[in-house]
């Protein structure tokens, strides 16, 4: 059984919040990672709710499942959010809009992994997604859509890219090869995902949605997986314990380390994801505990 996190379930990995700060110039310089989950065992695919207000996050259990948990920024505490020793869940993100959450159940057949919601914080779940299965990651998109990272048997060069479409049923195939880090663009007329080369050369995509054209953005920071855009026209990514950003408006574009991110955060090890919050003034990363 492929599930969509095989590969870091037997490390621990915690949860850490990063305040931003813009300076003169628009120069941004960061505060010292604070550790948030402060569990032992695997915290790991945060996200920031509409607002900002709080981080949705998986956690795995002592029954070796996982449950979504939630960090009030407000309140700087722990909600559990959901329990449940029979399946594992993945993957939250908010509902624009709304009080509820989605993501990724892998179900008691520990073979389904399908689209589920729940309103936050004391709804049921409720299947969101009845048709689509095999969904290892995924981002919602206006007028019921959802691009999903939807995994192959075959080996990880096979997973996909699709687009899911609640009103019709309909899929539509992107793109293979991909990474798990899908990302709706600033001005929502296009995803941006990575796209996986077999030297290791990585790539950041962009399709377009209303002529469906795909189009090289960058190469990746070898090594590194996810991504967020800080604007238009930065993205950054992280490796080891070091944050890079790339600016497209440069004349010679090409992956900056932040270093002032790295001096503050040295005892930072093996950063693999990254979030940040809608008003870019906090981002959270995972790093191995």
């Amino acid at each position: 059984i492929i599930t969509v996190n095989s590969n870091s379930q037997n490390l621990n990995y915690d949860i850490y919040l990063v305040k931003t700060n813009i300076e003169k110039g628009s120069v941004i310089s960061f505060d010292k990672a604070l550790n948030i989950s402060k569990h032992a065992g695997y915290d790991n695919q945060p996200l920031f709710n509409e607002n900002g207000t709080k981080i949705f996050y998986t956690s795995m259990t002592k029954d070796s499942t996982t449950d979504i948990q939630c960090y009030d920024l407000v309140e700087k505490e722990k909600i559990k959010t959901l329990s449940s020793p029979l399946t594992s869940e993945y993957s939250p993100t908010f509902i624009s809009s709304t009080s509820k959450i989605a993501f990724v159940r892998v179900e008691e057949d520990k073979a389904t992994q399908r689209i589920w919601q729940l309103e936050f914080p004391d709804g049921k779940p409720e299947l969101a997604y009845s048709k689509f299965d095999s969904v290892g990651y995924f981002w919602l998109l206006p007028e019921e859509k959802v691009a999903a990272f939807v995994l192959s048997s075959k080996n990880e060069m096979a997973h996909e890219l699709r687009l899911f479409d609640g009103k019709s049923q309909n899929e539509t195939f992107i793109d293979d090869s991909i990474g798990r880090c899908i990302r709706l663009s600033d001005d929502s007329t296009a995803l941006i995902y990575v796209k996986k080369k077999t030297d290791g050369k990585n790539k950041l995509m962009r399709y377009n949605f209303h002529d469906s054209s795909i189009h090289q953005l960058c190469e990746t920071v070898e090594g590194a997986e996810d991504f967020v855009f800080y604007n238009n026209v930065k993205v950054w990514m992280c490796k080891d314990n070091k944050l890079f950003e790339y600016w497209f408006a440069a004349k010679f574009p090409h992956w900056d380390e932040k270093d002032d991110f790295a001096k503050k955060n040295s005892y930072l090890k093996n950063i693999t994801r990254i979030a940040l919050s809608p008003d870019k003034s906090y981002f959270v990363l995972v790093a191995e505990d």
